[in-house]
């Protein structure tokens, strides 16, 4: 659950960023509201504190942004640090980017020591391919990890299917939303249930496209670490 955190806060840090940038970086001055100002300030320190295990160059960086980013005018207003502006864009960037996502799966332990071992080898092989062949070689091993996962979570009594079409051994996308439909019941679980949903979703759609270039490979490892990491907190939650 923390990277769905990180990363909610991280978009909510880019909506700011995004609405002042092209006054900012073409020389510009704004001023915001004390307020305003205050509101992006807690968030910085929130991200900056759940960052931390995981990067803490980008910790460091988030508290230099903290405490520069902003400055009074004696008009009540506040101004707002260029400088400081453009390094808050470098961290945001990089806390959406593949290799930050690699960075915390190093952290990342299920319950399940292959698919624990298999993590560790799609970070290693992701880390050197550099070619087309070496690029798929890392996708086989995506869509193996993401099968495994289904076959460690699914049992028979969660398939609720209506029809007379029953989920099939491969089919990880039905094994993993039955799942997650099976333990998540409730209206307590809908936003869990929706954000799995589409993490289910996404993954289903890069195991299944061809990895023949860095960036569609760098796309598919962060979706099967960020669903594997998903699943695995739910399934430690469920089973206590």
């Amino acid at each position: 659950m923390q990277m769905k955190e990180i990363q909610a806060i991280r978009k909510r840090l880019r909506k700011f960023y995004n609405s002042l940038a092209q006054v900012i970086n073409s020389g510009g001055f704004v001023n915001v509201r004390p307020d305003k100002a205050y509101t992006v300030k807690m968030l910085i320190q929130e991200l900056k504190v759940k960052v931390q295990p995981y990067s803490k160059s980008s910790a460091l960086l988030l508290d230099d942004i903290q405490n520069s980013l902003f400055a009074p005018n004696f008009n009540g207003t506040i101004g707002i640090n260029p400088y400081r502006f453009g390094k808050l864009d470098a961290v945001l960037t990089y806390l959406e980017s593949a290799d930050f996502v690699c960075n915390f799966a190093k952290y990342l332990d299920t319950p399940w020591e292959d698919i624990n071992d298999s993590i560790r080898k799609l970070l290693e092989d992701s880390s050197n391919a550099s070619d087309r062949l070496s690029y798929n070689q890392v996708g086989v091993l995506g869509r193996e990890i993401y099968i495994m996962l289904a076959k460690k979570v699914y049992r028979p009594e969660m398939d609720t299917s209506e029809d007379d079409k029953r989920i099939g051994p491969a089919d990880a996308k039905g094994m993993i939303s039955s799942y997650i439909k099976y333990v998540l019941k409730g209206k307590s679980y809908e936003d869990l249930r929706n954000y799995s949903d589409k993490a289910i979703k996404f993954a289903e759609h890069v195991t299944h496209n061809k990895t023949d270039d860095k960036a569609s490979m760098e796309i598919l490892v962060t979706a099967v670490i960020a669903l594997v990491s998903l699943i695995s907190i739910v399934y430690k939650g469920s089973s206590n």
